[in-house]
């Protein structure tokens, strides 16, 4: 019997399936292994595991219906680190999160612009092929419903639904809604320049994000700052603050710098259309604060200030994203617990 050796240092049990090994490899890297040979045939990035970012793939994967889930944790269970769970596909070798997972459910009065249900957004791992109808049931045995339907239409929608609208007006100038569908509609006030944001939803993190956003429009370069002066305590990793975005989409692109009540300042991003988030810096802080997000070119950058006149550049926050064209710059606010809204109030919020 042939036997190889692999160097590294890794806690993860390996799964074995069709010949290859799967395998978390102490690294950045998640890695497939010819069983036969060791060879490393590929393998997939799965977070920054420096001391300062923490993204370390010690779970065992499980192999399933043609994909590998991966538990991704921080080293010695950092609580400023959070947990992901990915999902590769073992075809294409990459990070995925397919849009057909999601379901969602819409009403419309005139059955052409529909509105989404709030909170009704779920995600299944079903088949490529599934079977889309209508259903009827008496829910009494021996008993018949007669249910009567008309304009039944099957396929993609000819335009998407709309989110709900916020619970009070958006001010003029400014566009605004719950981005992700949360369970509870936000809202948004603006008195004298200072605005009252109130925001739901499970986080602002992974492949999909929940919050309620404020924005305007960027074509080009430009920056977003804020003053946040203060924010309700819904959880540790409630977060507020400014961010650029390439669409209203739960899994757009986006650069941000966010406040939390329990885990200081992150300054977090999104590579790409439903790929998982990343955090690029993480620092001490609460409310009040000063924060600034700045576009470049394709350089995004986070700045800070004491009184929000002279900003100093966030050692380390800058990167490079491929977010093209008009982008969106505004206020950002999750509650992250989907049973309450965040409340944060904002001043001096300048867009250039």
């Amino acid at each position: 019997m042939k036997t190889w050796t692999k160097k590294g240092t890794t806690k993860a049990q390996a799964a074995v399936q069709n010949g290859v090994v799967y395998v978390g490899g102490g690294d950045a890297y998640w890695y497939a292994l010819d069983a036969a040979t060791g060879s490393i045939l590929w393998k997939v990035y799965t977070g920054d595991n420096s001391a300062t970012a923490g993204h370390y793939n010690w779970s065992s994967p499980l192999i399933y219906n043609g994909y590998a889930y991966i538990g991704v944790a921080s080293l010695g269970d950092c609580p400023l680190v959070q947990g992901q769970l990915l999902r590769v596909d073992l075809n294409t070798h990459q990070i995925v999160k397919r849009v057909g997972d999601q379901f969602q459910a819409a009403t419309s009065n005139d059955g052409t612009n529909y509105t989404l249900v709030p909170g009704d957004t779920v995600s299944l791992d079903l088949p490529n092929t599934v079977l889309e109808g209508v259903a009827t049931s008496s829910d009494t045995n021996g008993t018949l419903s007669t249910i009567a339907y008309s304009s039944v239409a099957i396929g993609a929608p000819a335009r998407p639904p709309a989110s709900p609208s916020p619970t009070t007006p958006c001010p003029i100038g400014w566009k605004c809604t719950s981005i992700g569908n949360p369970a509870i509609v936000g809202s948004q006030s603006l008195n004298n320049g200072t605005w009252t944001v109130q925001g739901g939803g499970a986080d602002i993190w992974g492949t999909t994000d929940q919050f309620h956003s404020v924005w305007q429009t960027l074509a080009a370069d430009g920056s977003m700052s804020a003053h946040i002066l203060s924010q309700s305590n819904t959880d540790g990793w409630a977060k507020a603050g400014v961010m650029l975005r390439q669409s209203t989409d739960p899994g757009s692109p986006y650069y941000a710098v966010l406040v939390t009540p329990g885990h200081g300042i992150v300054v977090q991003y999104r590579t790409s259309q439903g790929a998982s988030a990343g955090q690029k810096v993480i620092i001490a802080g609460t409310v009040p604060t000063y924060l600034k997000v700045t576009r470049t070119g394709n350089t995004y950058s986070t700045y800070t200030s004491s009184d929000g006149t002279t900003w100093t550049l966030l050692a380390g926050s800058s990167m490079t994203l491929n977010m093209s064209g008009s982008i969106l710059e505004g206020l950002a606010v999750t509650s992250h617990n989907t049973g309450t809204l965040s409340t944060v109030t904002f001043d001096t919020v300048s867009t250039t």
